[in-house]
């Protein structure tokens, strides 16, 4: 009976992390979404910069692991960002596909119901937006 006790406990402990890294990436992006609602229907004065809602995965992903595993956890987390573990080749294939994801868009509003509006981004920006998106 105890060594069930003893495992029920470690278990949890596993997915504790786990479920810090949800609230957290979650909650960010639900908590600035659900402020920006409540500023269009004037329940409060200010509108929150809405793209605070896309930055809950990484920062949830970096509390995680220092309020679990601390200085070594970030380290860790650090070494592993910056491996290469597949060919060159299947990263540009990503890169690639996030230049689709975000035509694709544009594209369904062209053929489904004409003209673009005029864009809210300048085009000399673009590439900001870019690299800010894929490091996101």
């Amino acid at each position: 009976m105890h060594d069930q006790t003893v495992a029920d406990v470690s278990l949890a402990r596993g997915r504790t992390p786990l479920l810090l890294f949800v609230a957290l990436a979650y909650g960010l992006a639900w908590l600035v979404w659900g402020l920006d609602l409540a500023a269009e229907r004037g329940l409060i004065a200010f509108h929150p910069a809405r793209d605070l809602a896309f930055i809950g995965l990484g920062l949830g992903t970096f509390v995680a692991a220092a309020l679990t595993g601390g200085r070594a956890a970030l380290a860790d987390l650090a070494r592993r960002m910056g491996r290469w573990r597949v060919a060159p080749r299947w990263y540009a294939v990503t890169l690639a596909s996030a230049v689709g994801l975000s035509a694709a868009p544009a594209l369904l509003y062209r053929l489904l119901v004409g003209p673009l509006p005029a864009p809210a981004l300048a085009l000399r920006l673009v590439p900001v937006y870019f690299l800010y998106e894929v490091v996101l």
